[in-house]
C-alpha cells in the first residue's frame, strides 16, 4: 500500500508535539466512498493516513464532488482550555479543509491560534426556526466550491406564513454549506451527523478529474489524469499563554518581601514577576509574585521554564526551592476591563 495524503494533528502543548488528546475517524459516508475506490484508512496518533494500492485502487476514475471527510475525535474535555483559540464562548464543531490553503503553506489547514469556524451540523432533513416568519422563502444553498457560486440547491419554501423552515437536503452530498434566505445569509453549517465527542470536522477534496480545476494545485492530492501527489495536511495547534501568579503565604512575623522569584526559559532568556502584598490566606500574610507577560500553558511546564524560590540577603530564613508549576485545574476566570480582560494561573506556595 501506498500512502495518497495524511492528515496530521500537532498541538504545542504536548512535549513531543503530537496532539493526542485529538483522533481521527472517517465520516460514515466518507468510509463508503473509500472503500468505493479501494483506499484504506489507517488512524495515527493525533491524526491518521489514507493509503491506496497500485493497479487495484482506480484513482484516475476518481470523479467526486464530496470531500473525503474526518470526524476531529476529542479525547481530553480540556483540550480548548489549553488551546489557543481565538473565537472564546463559540459553539460547534471546528472546520478544515483544503480549499483555501496558501502556495507557500498548501498543507496546512490551519497554524498558530486557532480562527477556524466552528460550525453547527445538520441531518439531511430538518426545521430552521426564522424570524420574522416567512412565507414562500427564496432558498439558496452554496457549497464550498467555486466561491459558492451557482447555487448547488433551490426551492421555494411553502405559501404559508411560516416560523420554522422545512428543509430537506438528502439528494446533497455531506460538507460545508451556506443558506441564503429571500438573498440574506442565513446559516453557515456542516450537513452530516457527528458522533457526540467531535471536536471538528476536516475535509479534503482530492481533486480528480472532476475536481482538479477547482483545488488549488499546490494542495490537492489527486491530478486531472489520476496522478498522485503525496500530501500530508496539517492542522497546528497552539498552546494558551496565561499570566502565572504565585502567592507565598508565610508564617506569621515573616518579612516575604525579602523573598524573590527567579525565572528563566530554557531558552536562556530571564522571566520577570512583579511582586507586591497580598491578601491574607487564613489569617497569614500572603505576597504575590505576577509574571509581566503572559506564559504558555504545557503538558510538562519545566521542560520551557524554570521557577525558583530565592532568599534575599536579609531574609531571616535562607530558601531555594523549586516550584510547581500551574496546571488547567489552577487557570481562574477573566479579570480586569473589558478592553484589558486577563486569565491568571494561580499557585500558592505555603512556608
Amino acid at each position: 500500500m501506498t500512502p495518497l495524503f495524511t492528515i496530521q494533528c500537532r498541538h504545542d502543548y504536548f512535549a513531543d508535539g503530537v496532539c493526542r488528546a485529538l483522533s481521527l475517524v472517517p465520516t460514515q459516508r466518507s468510509a463508503a466512498l473509500l472503500a468505493r475506490y479501494r483506499l484504506l484508512f489507517r488512524p495515527l496518533p493525533g491524526g491518521g493516513s489514507i493509503y491506496y494500492e497500485d493497479g487495484a485502487s482506480p484513482l484516475a476514475q476518481f470523479s467526486e464532488s464530496a470531500p473525503l471527510a474526518f470526524w476531529l475525535i476529542g479525547r481530553d474535555p480540556a483540550l480548548n482550555d489549553y488551546t489557543d483559540v481565538a473565537a472564546k464562548g463559540s459553539t460547534g464543531l471546528f472546520y478544515f479543509d483544503n480549499l483555501h490553503c496558501k502556495p507557500k503553506s498548501s498543507s496546512k489547514l490551519a497554524s498558530g491560534p486557532l480562527t477556524a469556524p466552528r460550525l453547527s451540523a445538520y441531518p439531511p432533513r430538518f426545521s430552521l426556526p426564522v424570524d420574522p416568519a416567512r412565507r414562500a422563502a427564496r432558498l439558496d444553498l452554496l457549497g464550498q466550491l467555486s466561491g459558492g457560486a451557482p447555487p448547488v440547491w433551490q426551492a421555494q419554501s411553502p405559501d404559508a406564513t411560516l416560523s420554522a423552515l422545512p428543509l430537506d437536503f438528502s439528494a446533497l452530498d455531506e460538507g460545508r454549506y451556506r443558506l441564503n434566505v429571500d438573498g440574506a445569509h442565513t446559516l453557515d453549517f456542516w450537513l452530516g451527523k457527528p458522533p457526540s465527542n467531535a471536536w471538528g470536522v476536516a475535509a479534503i477534496y482530492p481533486g480528480g478529474l472532476l475536481l482538479a480545476d477547482s483545488v488549488p494545485a499546490a494542495a490537492r492530492t489527486i491530478d486531472g489524469k489520476g496522478e498522485v501527489n503525496l500530501k500530508t495536511y496539517s492542522i497546528e495547534l497552539a498552546a494558551r499563554s496565561v499570566r502565572w501568579r504565585y502567592h507565598l503565604i508565610g508564617q506569621s512575623g515573616m518579612n516575604l518581601a525579602d523573598y524573590q522569584l527567579l525565572a528563566t526559559r530554557t531558552t536562556g532568556e530571564t522571566v520577570h514577576f512583579e511582586g507586591a502584598p497580598g491578601d491574607t490566606v487564613d489569617g497569614r500574610p500572603s505576597y504575590c509574585f505576577t509574571a509581566s507577560d503572559p506564559l504558555p500553558l504545557a503538558e510538562r511546564p519545566g521542560d520551557k521554564v524554570s521557577v525558583q524560590l530565592a532568599s534575599l540577603p536579609q531574609a531571616r530564613t535562607q530558601l531555594s526551592v523549586n516550584l510547581a508549576y500551574p496546571r488547567m485545574g489552577n487557570v481562574g476566570g477573566a479579570q480586569g476591563s473589558a478592553q484589558n480582560r486577563q486569565q491568571f494561573a494561580d499557585i500558592f506556595v505555603y512556608l
